[in-house]
């Protein structure tokens, strides 16, 4: 998989990595314990995101990943590099929710000093397909 965003990092600004979160070794592990040989498959010690957005940061810097994210996991994939993630909780509020009803502590941007960076890094969609420019 790292060889094929090698590849693809020479064709565009960026990759938005659908369930990103999926294959942090914990998740991954918890899912697939039991099903897998151990001895054949052992845990990464490194998550592999932070080993492939690191090698292909020093091939490409201006490279941008973003990371469609669910279970509140924004701030662990920040962390292991990505540049952005995607903002899940504003995204099922808006179709869930009255629009008069969103403006809640979630979406006020007078907020995002107390969320700090994090809050900064949350791209903002329209759904699965999103259109990401800079």
């Amino acid at each position: 998989m790292a060889g094929t965003l090698q590849r693809i990092s020479n064709f565009c600004d960026g990759v938005r990595c659908s369930m990103a979160m999926l294959i942090l070794n914990n998740i991954f592990g918890n899912t697939w314990r039991g099903a897998a040989d151990p001895d054949k498959y052992p845990e990464n010690s490194e998550e592999f995101w932070t080993m492939a957005i690191k090698d292909i940061k020093m091939f490409n810097p201006g490279f941008l990943f973003v990371a469609e994210t669910y279970w509140n996991l924004e701030k662990t994939m920040q962390g292991l590099g990505f540049d952005y993630t995607s903002d899940k909780v504003l995204y099922d509020k808006l179709k869930t929710t009255v629009p008069l009803k969103l403006w809640s502590p979630h979406c006020r941007f007078d907020d995002a000093a107390k969320i700090g960076a994090v809050y900064r890094k949350i791209g903002r969609g329209e759904g699965n397909q999103d259109i990401w420019s800079r």
